[in-house]
């Protein structure tokens, strides 16, 4: 059995914000604010994206609702991978098994999306793809995998956001506190803002394909 690498997905395989700009578009939103994240990675909340978008001071919900629209929309099956990840990701399947575990919307219309995205820019990579809400904690996803696949076979985890880390790191510990597979923030936009040490922080899957972790 191969070891398995579980990864996240949007601002680590795909560019999620892309497919945000041609989304506000054709709402007839303001959308150019949206090339500085594509540009530069910068995390933007929700009021940043759909308040400026719309020129409203939105409520939480509503600033949701386009959240929700936008993550369950034909724009997700879009979405194009970064260079780094079409590269290595593809390479490394032949050495690991891949699970996605991914914050975007727990509907069977955003699974079959994300599906068909993973699975044109990553053909026969991905075993196993699982779907949490936009906010919601990936603890349980991430400890059903554990306890199905078995802590001894997980080789590490790849996120770009801390708290996701965090959850891991909290589910690995509930299962087992002696193996403890790597975990690797993804920082694009070389923010150098992890706080835990025991997160390798890198800036493209060319760091992880070439070296050896110990």
């Amino acid at each position: 059995m191969k070891p398995i690498f579980i990864t996240d997905v949007d601002g680590v395989l795909l560019s999620w914000q892309t497919g945000l700009i041609f989304f506000l578009n054709d709402r007839g939103l303001k959308s150019d604010h949206i090339i500085e994240i594509i540009h530069n990675e910068r995390y933007m909340d929700l009021s940043e994206i759909f308040d400026e978008a719309t020129g409203l001071s939105l409520s939480h919900e509503e600033r949701m609702e386009y959240l929700n629209d936008y993550n369950n929309s034909y724009y997700i099956c879009y979405l194009p991978a970064y260079n780094d990840a079409i590269e290595c990701v593809n390479a490394m399947s032949e050495d690991y098994t891949f699970i996605a575990v991914t914050a975007l919307s727990p509907t069977t219309k955003a699974y079959e999306n994300r599906k068909a995205n993973l699975d044109v820019l990553f053909p026969n990579v991905f075993n196993e793809i699982v779907l949490t809400g936009a906010f919601d904690s990936k603890y349980t996803a991430f400890t059903d995998i554990i306890k199905s696949h078995g802590i001894d076979n997980i080789y590490g985890y790849v996120d770009d956001l801390e708290h996701n880390l965090d959850a891991f790191r909290m589910a690995v510990v509930d299962v087992s506190q002696t193996i403890k597979p790597l975990m690797f923030r993804m920082d694009r936009c070389d923010k150098g803002d992890a706080k835990s040490e025991d997160v390798i922080t890198i800036n493209s899957w060319y760091e992880i394909e070439a070296s050896k972790w110990t």
